[in-house]
């Protein structure tokens, strides 16, 4: 597998020599969603015990219950390989 991009900002670059986040992550929004409200999750990568700059999750828009929504959002995921090696 390829490293993880950790840039210093929310949003990784896209690169061919690292993820910039978790496919899985994205799916499993929706999946929590329970099809009540369509998500379009971004997940980026990042160190989640770093304290500058600090990578939190967003929230792009909002959405009211009176129409169609899809909910824009920025997920942070630390993936780190060797923990338990």
């Amino acid at each position: 597998m390829k490293e993880p991009c950790y840039d210093s900002t929310l949003v990784n670059r896209d690169s061919p020599t690292c993820l910039q986040g978790s496919a899985w992550s994205e799916q499993a929004q929706n999946i929590m969603a329970d099809n009540s409200i369509s998500i379009n999750a971004q997940d980026n990568f990042h160190r989640v015990y770093t304290v500058t700059p600090v990578h939190l999750p967003q929230i792009n828009n909002t959405c009211n219950s009176e129409e169609d929504c899809t909910l824009e959002s920025i997920t942070v995921t630390e993936n780190y390989y060797n923990r338990l090696d």
